[in-house]
């Protein structure tokens, strides 16, 4: 069992860095746990939830279209072992050398390959 302490120290450190890890990506600071990409006129957004049962988080994106209604996903389905694509994301902080860097590196990746794919496969369609 993890210590709630530590557990609470390192969530902190993942929301203080999450929007740094994504920068690169075209993400741009939104709120302390979320960030916003545009694409044209649309928006997408990611956002981080800690979940209260569990030392992991929750990755959250929604597409926000111009004038009209918006979608929302989360990562759980890709946090399970049969996930689609094949991929497993893990965002737990519980286990590792360096737990926080290692859900920040598992943030990155799940961004890169799964909400920015979704994101322009939305912008298409509201094309």
């Amino acid at each position: 069992m993890l210590d709630k302490a530590v557990e609470t120290q390192r969530a902190k450190e993942v929301i203080a860095r999450f929007t740094g890890v994504i920068a690169d990506l075209g993400f741009e600071f939104h709120t302390r746990q979320s960030c916003r990409r545009q694409y044209g006129p649309h928006a997408g957004q990611v956002w981080i939830q800690k979940f209260r049962h569990m030392p992991a988080f929750r990755v959250a994106m929604s597409f926000h279209p111009a004038g009209g209604r918006g979608a929302t996903e989360f990562s759980d389905k890709y946090t399970y072992r049969d996930a689609p694509g094949g991929r497993r994301y893990d965002f737990s902080i519980r286990f590792g050398d360096v737990p926080a860097s290692r859900c920040l590196s598992e943030i990155r990746e799940f961004v890169k390959n799964v909400a920015i794919p979704w994101f322009e496969a939305q912008a298409a369609s509201h094309s």
